[in-house]
């Protein structure tokens, strides 16, 4: 009989791990998996799982009976990143690899896919904050998660993207201590999505996205990319909450699912600082269908958007976030997709974002289109994009450091006349041409974006063509209108 035992973390709640053992016991006896400590149905799959990974990647498992204990045991319920955990204890049961001892300080972080690759992990300097408390030192974590994210002294990471890496034994630790990502440490490119540099500017007012999906789009991917651009944790935002991990410079950044509970978003009286909302503050929040939410969910963003703030008990939650919304274009989501084919009449799609129209698009400010054509920007110009939306931020705070608002996206209606003005009589003039058929919430929306554009560009007052980017940008679902519809039918590659 051979065992082994390897300590890791679990993700039992959103933001919250606990530290547990994986012991493996080999012995004579069914050949096959048994995984003891998590519910039955869930240990089933896994060893199946388990067991085709092993295959895929052509390492021969003993043909004995394997037995995996779990402790403490019934988990019942577990959010991610314990097959990576109970994969390598397996794997360590029968084969030695020196360059993981001492073993005890190591946890192993990731989920992995049949094929036996790390899928990227959300939210990680949270969890590596808290598995450092738990006495880990080391951690093995997927390749593709983003290091901007990290900021934590005194640990050391490996990042693989594929098992064979341990396997092969190529892997090493570092340290990683990014508390502050200056100019030396830019990459020296970056690829981006092509259509969000022109919205780029606009995180720096921190308004608020619709985006509706061309084709799908890697969310985790998209939320790095503006996180990169956008400065550190202010210490001022810092006094404003209790900060759980002091360590945590970077601005967080999460994914809603749409099947979110209410509880899970906003909290209870017993746990407001487990909820999304508490644990997430000054940082993006990305909803990942809007189709799917629920209607009181809805209303809670509604809430927060319009009053910026939501009263849960005696605390205030405050609209602290960057918030991102997505949505496919129609029910069957083929609408603009260049090689299959939308099974939607136009009916259909008109009914698919009434949900949308009737509870957010008034709240919203910016609706727009996004795929996956990406371009590739070199070192300098991102220098220069992050420089100048960080200047952008420094102007709107120092204007407004005496009223209770920070950004352009949270100025009050009867204050845009004061905040908002432009360069001169034929910018205004050009102003009233262009809106004069829009309502006065949509008025009020497009000047917030024009204020934007124009502290990026470092103008003193709204430039006419400040002004032509924020008519753009705002977006009304003109793609509503049938004969666009009926003109994509009919050739799909335009």
């Amino acid at each position: 009989m051979r065992t082994f035992t390897v300590k890791s973390l679990i993700i039992e709640k959103p933001n919250f791990v606990r530290k547990i053992s994986v012991q493996t016991v080999i012995r004579k006896g069914i050949p096959g998996i048994k995984i003891l400590g998590i519910p039955y149905q869930k240990a089933n799959d896994l060893s199946i799982k388990l067991q085709t990974i092993f295959l895929s990647n052509q390492i021969p498992l003993p043909y004995e009976n394997i037995q995996v204990n779990i402790s403490p045991s019934i988990l019942k319920q577990y959010y991610n990143y314990l097959d990576f955990s109970i994969f390598m204890s397996i794997l360590l049961a029968f084969k030695n690899f020196d360059f993981l001892n001492p073993i005890e300080e190591i946890a192993f972080l990731g989920e992995l896919t049949l094929l036996g690759e790390l899928e990227p992990i959300e939210n990680l300097s949270t969890f590596l904050v808290q598995g450092k408390s738990l006495h880990f030192n080391k951690f093995i974590i997927p390749k593709n998660t983003n290091n901007y994210s990290i900021d934590i002294n005194h640990i050391k990471i490996a990042q693989i993207s594929h098992i064979k890496e341990l396997l092969d034994q190529s892997i090493s630790f570092e340290y990683i201590n990014k508390n502050k990502v200056n100019e030396n440490e830019l990459p020296k490119s970056l690829k981006i999505y092509k259509n969000l540099i022109e919205i780029l500017p606009l995180i720096a007012g921190k308004h608020s996205f619709y985006f509706i999906e061309k084709q799908p789009i890697n969310k985790n991917e998209f939320l790095n990319l503006l996180s990169f651009f956008i400065p550190d944790i202010l210490p001022e935002e810092k006094d404003e909450f209790l900060i759980i991990h002091e360590s945590i410079k970077r601005r967080p950044i999460k994914i809603i699912q749409s099947n979110i509970t209410k509880k899970e978003l906003i909290g209870d009286k017993k746990n407001l600082m487990e909820s999304i909302l508490y644990q997430n503050q000054f940082g993006f929040l990305l909803v990942n269908d809007f189709n799917g939410l629920k209607k009181d969910i809805i209303l809670l963003f509604k809430t927060l958007l319009e009053n910026q703030s939501i009263n849960y008990y005696d605390f205030i939650l405050k609209n602290n976030f960057w918030l991102l919304f997505f949505s496919i274009p129609c029910p069957c989501g083929n609408l603009f997709n260049p090689i299959k084919n939308c099974s939607c009449n136009h009916k259909q799609i008109i009914n698919f974002h009434k949900k949308f129209e009737l509870y957010l698009k008034e709240s919203i400010d910016i609706i727009y289109f996004i795929d996956n054509n990406f371009i590739t920007l070199q070192e300098k110009t991102m220098q220069e994009i992050k420089i100048k939306i960080n200047k952008a931020i420094l102007r709107q705070k120092e204007k407004y450091k005496d009223t209770n608002f920070n950004y352009n996206s949270e100025i009050p209606s009867h204050l845009i006349e004061k905040y908002c003005l432009f360069e001169n009589e034929k910018t205004e003039h050009y102003w009233n041409e262009q809106t004069k058929f829009l309502s006065n919430n949509e008025k009020k929306i497009i000047r917030k974006i024009a204020q934007t554009f124009c502290d990026y560009s470092g103008n003193p007052r709204i430039t006419e063509k400040d002004l032509q980017i924020a008519l753009k940008v705002r977006n009304p679902l003109n793609f509503f209108e049938e004969p666009k519809i009926y003109h994509h039918f009919s050739d799909p590659l335009k």
